[in-house]
């Protein structure tokens, strides 16, 4: 990253430097025709709306703070250190760049960024117009990863303060916030299909969220300051306060100005997201508390006596011989059931049963609508009513392909009924696995 970073920077300040030597006597303008209507009624409008859009350029200082957990100790100072550096070459760029436009009459090309204008205008269409355009072009590409570095970190801060979904904080095999990097990835995708993959119709999104981002947590620091009256407190929220003004200013002639370019959509998705962690945090709170064993005394528990266990079947076979011996083991009231689709089937079946099980009783469901999930799912519920303070199990048996693709040949009944039953109380669901070898 830092081959990009030091060309670019390089590569502005000769273009800087050799304007500045060369002058406007020395500097050939390519003539475009310029629209100049009107320009004395909106003078105003229009140098707000070129205010905002300057403003754009400061965006991107937000990446030190954010990267603050990767500087060497003393991290506060080292990152008040470069983001100082950073400012003072943005500032030398920005306002070099700014005089060599004005001084040489660079004007706007639909197509043609201001950058290519003013370096064609001073090297011509020689090796340094390109070197030039290969230097934006690479600081352009790895900005694209600054995101990806920082917002997966900030991500895994707010789920470990429980202000997102906690799998944002889970560090992957690499070592990194995959699930951050993945969640990033899916938006990046959404918004460059959405807008055509045109920068210039993403740049309003974007710095309305920075200086909202820059005025929020300028106006925290003179909270914080207020709060705690530390050393020379009145200074630094005096200073934080100025510049929460100042953010604040520049972020409603941004959205103001930017509005119907796209600035309405995140006027309208912030709010939505920072509701959304609200009532993320909201939920894990409630959670925890829930969850806490503080109040919960194990010597308290009673003895389940009447645990019952409920089998569905559709057949007899090795799997459901298997299942019954489990139930039978952890349970004297088991109860097996199967749903009668057709008459003849289900005699069978019974017979088989009492030939094998005659002291056990099987539960004959009748289907009359051939429907196999709805009639065992009333089932479990009316026995899980009978035994309303008692915990019942319900054991699925389920067999086991050889091959993976054999399973899609086998119906998912079982899937259904335990997807139904996932908000029910008191019911545990189990499956005892039966593997076949055979292919």
């Amino acid at each position: 990253f830092a081959f990009p970073t030091y060309f670019f920077i390089l590569s502005m300040f000769i273009l800087i430097i050799v304007g500045f030597v060369k002058g406007p006597s020395d500097v050939t303008i390519h003539p475009h025709e310029v629209l100049l209507n009107n320009l004395p009624e909106l003078g105003l409008i229009m140098i707000l709306r070129a205010f905002s859009s300057g403003c754009t350029a400061l965006t991107g200082i937000e990446a030190i703070s954010n990267g603050i957990p990767l500087f060497q100790h003393p991290q506060s100072k080292n990152a008040s250190r470069t983001l100082l550096i950073m400012v003072l070459i943005l500032g030398a760029m920005f306002a070099g760049i700014t005089y060599l436009v004005n001084s040489l009459s660079i004007v706007h090309v639909p197509d043609v960024t201001l950058i290519s204008e003013l370096s064609r205008a001073i090297f011509g269409n020689g090796a340094m117009f390109y070197v030039v355009q290969i230097s934006v072009f690479l600081i352009l590409f790895m900005a694209a990863s600054t995101s990806y570095a920082d917002f997966p970190r900030l991500a895994s801060l707010l789920a470990k303060d429980r202000y997102a979904p906690r799998q944002l904080a889970s560090v992957g095999d690499r070592l990194v916030f995959s699930n951050g990097i993945i969640g990033l990835s899916v938006g990046a995708i959404i918004l460059v299909i959405t807008f055509g993959g045109r920068t210039h119709a993403l740049i309003p999104l974007y710095a309305v969220g920075v200086f909202l981002s820059f005025t929020l947590s300028q106006a925290g620091m003179v909270v914080h300051h207020w709060r705690l009256r530390e050393k020379n407190w009145i200074p630094s929220m005096a200073l934080n306060g100025f510049g929460s003004l100042v953010t604040a200013v520049v972020l409603i002639i941004i959205a103001s100005f930017k509005f119907t370019h796209g600035a309405w959509l995140i006027l309208v998705v912030i709010p939505i997201i920072v509701y959304a962690f609200h009532r993320i945090h909201v939920h894990y709170v409630m959670f925890a508390r829930e969850l806490s064993q503080s109040h919960y005394d194990i010597t308290s528990c009673e003895k389940m006596h009447d645990h019952v266990v409920i089998i569905p079947i559709s057949g007899l076979h090795k799997g459901v011989m298997k299942s019954i011996s489990y139930g039978m083991s952890i349970s004297q009231d088991l109860r097996v059931c199967f749903v009668k689709t057709d008459e003849e089937a289900g005699l069978r079946l019974q017979a088989q049963w009492d030939e094998k099980f005659p002291h056990l009783k099987l539960y004959t469901l009748e289907s009359p609508y051939r429907s196999i999930s709805e009639p065992i799912i009333d089932f479990i519920n009316l026995v899980a009513k009978e035994h309303p303070t008692e915990m019942t199990t319900v054991i699925f048996p389920e067999f086991v392909t050889a091959k993976w693709y054999h399973q899609l040949l086998h119906n998912q009944t079982a899937w259904t009924i335990k997807l139904a039953l996932i908000y029910k109380r008191n019911i545990v669901v189990s499956s005892v696995k039966y593997h076949l070898t055979s292919t």
